[in-house]
């Protein structure tokens, strides 16, 4: 192969890597409960309570979804997994955080005071690791508190993923499969 040929084919296959580090980003608050966010005194407590409940209610319609306890806890660790009687049986993981995100670029300094600005969201951690994601597997970082997470990630998930083992998480297999 020439060198040209080479070098527009790397500068071709890199366009994608590149054109992702341009989304817009959205202003958001990453919580461990709704008690952590009351006492981090960033927003009114009972936005603290709304904005949880709303996270409680996404969790169950969008949470990852297995069909056996062992896959649920091979992504999220022993004892981290619940199962669902309600809608046929499966497990899915419990909500270990959640996240209020902006839906409106920019925000400004009170983004969070009504709903139809921000969304809730469930937030998940995968087994041995300290970085947050949303139902879709979105990653949205490791710390709590305020933060700034990719547009797309401000909108909570519009259905649930039924998982195979060791989906959860990992890169390779989290996007296989998974359209709108």
């Amino acid at each position: 192969m020439k060198r040209s040929m080479f070098i527009k084919l790397a500068v071709l296959g890199g366009a994608p890597l590149l054109l992702t580090g341009c989304e817009e980003e959205r202003k958001a608050i990453v919580y461990e409960s709704v008690e952590a966010c009351i006492s981090a005194a960033q927003i009114p407590e009972k936005t603290c309570r709304e904005d949880y409940a709303r996270a409680e209610v996404e969790h169950r319609a969008t949470a990852p979804r297995y069909s056996s306890s062992s896959d649920c806890e091979a992504d999220f660790g022993a004892g981290k997994c619940q199962q669902n009687s309600q809608s046929g049986g499966f497990f899915m993981p419990f909500m270990t955080g959640y996240m209020i995100a902006s839906l409106i670029q920019g925000g400004g300094n009170n983004w969070y005071s009504s709903p139809g600005n921000h969304s809730s969201q469930p937030l998940y951690r995968t087994n041995g690791s300290s970085t947050w994601r949303t139902a879709d597997n979105t990653q949205i970082g490791n710390r709590t508190g305020a933060t700034n997470v990719p547009a797309s990630a401000a909108q909570p998930a519009t259905r649930a993923v039924t998982m195979s083992r060791s989906g959860f998480g990992s890169s390779a297999s989290a996007r296989g499969g998974w359209g709108s």
